[in-house]
């Protein structure tokens, strides 16, 4: 089941990134969390099949681990009060099950977002032009990358 849906929700992603860069607009999800809570298995599984040069992951250093815990936790509720508005709203998940969560989270962003198939011409390649003179020379053998495998 799990890998039904993963890959049924990435298709949706791919879908949902081909309209963003068709149109012009702009996506940002934010992901916050302490460590262990299933942050990079989540963006993993979102922009694994998606095309890297249409979206971005950026990762910012986590904060240092024991002696800043409490503090951080301070200043994560007063993020969340501050700047959860209807525009750009913050959601929690429950990380309990891994597998669960990240479909729950993908499955969550896509409805946020709904999307359609960006209609595309048909692609028609031109007839490849081959000329006798084109002659393909061998590598160097110092130019080839050793088979170790």
């Amino acid at each position: 089941m799990y890998f039904r849906e993963l890959f049924r929700f990435q298709c949706d992603l791919f879908k949902l990134q081909d309209e963003v860069a068709a149109t012009g607009h702009k996506v940002v999800v934010s992901l916050e969390g302490r460590d262990a809570a299933g942050k990079g298995g989540v963006i993993k599984r979102i922009t694994q099949r998606l095309n890297p040069r249409v979206g971005r992951v950026v990762a910012l250093p986590a904060p240092n681990s024991r002696r800043r815990w409490e503090a951080c936790t301070v200043a994560k509720e007063a993020m969340l009060e501050r700047t959860h508005i209807a525009e750009a709203p913050w959601w929690v998940v429950q990380a309990v099950d891994k597998k669960r969560t990240r479909l729950n989270c993908i499955k969550h962003l896509l409805q946020q977002m709904p999307s359609a198939e960006v209609e595309r011409a048909a692609i028609a390649l031109p007839e490849r032009v081959r000329n006798p003179a084109t002659i393909r020379r061998p590598v160097p053998p110092e130019m080839v990358v050793p088979e170790v495998f």
